[in-house]
């Protein structure tokens, strides 16, 4: 399981800090924030947040939380959205660093590792191929290259890995944008006229 930091946290400041904090510091104080290793400490997290029966609500019970309410639930993937819409008061922040699996680490996969497809074609690779997390190739949908990226990915390496393997896809340029929340936007970048958003891909 990951670590959990909550307001009574030495480190909380620092965890909470993201892009956006210095202009929404206000809009900006969870009670909670998680950093999952794997999609069954999500589910828990979410379950935790989310309980309304008694037991949830004692659970939740804290100085920093009287009520015990259910907490609103959010993902952050790199915490560099202008607006700070990775965060709330009072929510349960899940920072997905963990789900990240750049090329250097291919080989070391870890569990949960879900997000953007690549689209495009390899004339190296024989038929229509997806390229999984132990460094092999496997069938894919007609017509595509396909490689799974995880939502804590940074865009640098995403394009790192994605310029070593032939591919790539129209993305921002900040290279410390998390892919999670960039393509959930859409993916703005300079090549959307000619090929579209991140999300399309």
């Amino acid at each position: 399981a990951g670590h959990v930091y909550d307001q009574s946290s030495p480190a909380f400041a620092e965890k909470r800090h993201q892009y956006a904090t210095t202009s929404f510091d206000s809009q900006m104080m969870p009670q909670i924030i998680a950093y999952p290793t794997t999609v069954e400490d999500v589910r828990c997290a979410i379950l935790y947040a989310s309980d309304t029966s008694p037991e949830g609500y004692a659970a939740r019970r804290s100085l920093a939380w009287p009520s015990g309410e259910p907490l609103k639930v959010m993902a952050r993937s790199g915490g560099h959205q202008y607006c700070g819409v990775s965060c709330d008061n009072d929510a349960l922040i899940l920072s997905m660093d963990h789900f990240s699996n750049p090329s250097k680490k291919l080989g070391e996969p870890k569990e949960g590792k879900h997000l953007c497809v690549a689209r495009g074609t390899r004339p190296d690779i024989p038929g229509d191929k997806t390229y999984d997390r132990d460094g092999s190739w496997s069938a894919g949908p007609p017509g595509t290259t396909v490689a799974v990226v995880g939502v804590g990915n940074r865009l640098k390496d995403i394009a790192t890995f994605f310029h070593d393997k032939g591919v790539t896809i129209p993305h921002g340029e900040c290279p410390t944008v998390g892919i999670g929340g960039h393509a959930q936007t859409g993916g703005y970048g300079h090549l959307q006229r000619c090929f579209g958003l991140c999300l399309d891909y």
